[in-house]
């Protein structure tokens, strides 16, 4: 079994968007056998968008059928929450959950086992330091934008995530069109420095797609838990599924 996460200690960074938008593509499209775990206590958010989809669902019995891929629909991935107060965790609080991933990989009943922390500051005694050091976590992601502050913390965590032998990527995130089109040479030059470095990056750079997302329905399907939103995906940021085809591929190196 692989375990995997999207992780940046700053807030708002997309890392649940893009957790269950690989879920979805992994369960729903790939066909893979997949488990979620929800360590953002208490908000959980991966649970409360899995409840709204179901309401919805339930609602409008159109809602999903209009959009599920044409393969054969998988039943849904399950979502599990592991309590981890943000900041306010305590030691037990982290040996619970490494004991909780460490048995789920022993039992290997799931492909991938995709989990979702906290963010807030870094340090060696956060929950996915801890699970790195123990080995634990066969790969991070760590979502960024080409903002100073972000780019800062996201150099700091790859440099930490260097330092323990744990597998990453640094991922270019919410990209704004000048960045594709007219600035693209800075980003290459950044990441040429970076790899002067030994810093890795994913070699996809995904766009924003906040635009997309103000329709009332549509914010629903790019970050659906019950199917692949092949869709709206391919319409608005279709460079997610050469990402998530990395990650797979990635995930098979280490």
């Amino acid at each position: 079994m692989k375990t995997f996460t999207f992780y940046n200690h700053k807030g708002g960074t997309g890392k649940t968007t893009l957790l269950l938008l690989l879920a979805a593509y992994l369960r729903y499209f790939l066909g893979f056998r997949v488990k979620v775990m929800d360590a953002q206590c208490p908000e959980y958010p991966t649970i409360l968008f899995r409840e709204n989809d179901l309401k919805n669902a339930q609602e409008d019995g159109t809602y999903l059928a209009n959009y599920l891929h044409k393969r054969e629909a998988q039943p849904p991935f399950p979502i599990e929450m592991v309590g981890m107060p943000v900041n306010e965790y305590t030691e037990d609080d982290i040996r619970r959950l490494a004991w909780k991933v460490n048995e789920e990989i022993k039992r290997n009943e799931y492909d991938y086992l995709l989990i979702d922390f906290p963010g807030g500051g870094w340090s060696s005694k956060t929950p996915i330091a801890c699970l790195a050091k123990n080995h634990l976590l066969g790969g991070i992601y760590v979502p960024f934008s080409p903002e100073f502050q972000e780019s800062a913390d996201a150099y700091r965590l790859a440099c930490n995530f260097q330092k323990m032998g744990q597998p990453y990527r640094l991922l270019w995130y919410r990209l704004q069109d000048e960045y594709l089109k007219h600035k693209a040479m800075e980003l290459d030059e950044c990441e040429r420095q970076l790899a002067e470095q030994g810093i890795q990056c994913s070699k996809i750079r995904v766009r924003s797609f906040n635009k997309a997302t103000k329709a009332s329905d549509v914010r629903c399907f790019v970050r659906n838990t019950l199917c692949w939103p092949d869709r709206y995906v391919k319409m608005v940021c279709p460079e997610l599924i050469d990402l998530f085809d990395e990650i797979v591929q990635f995930l098979e190196t280490v």
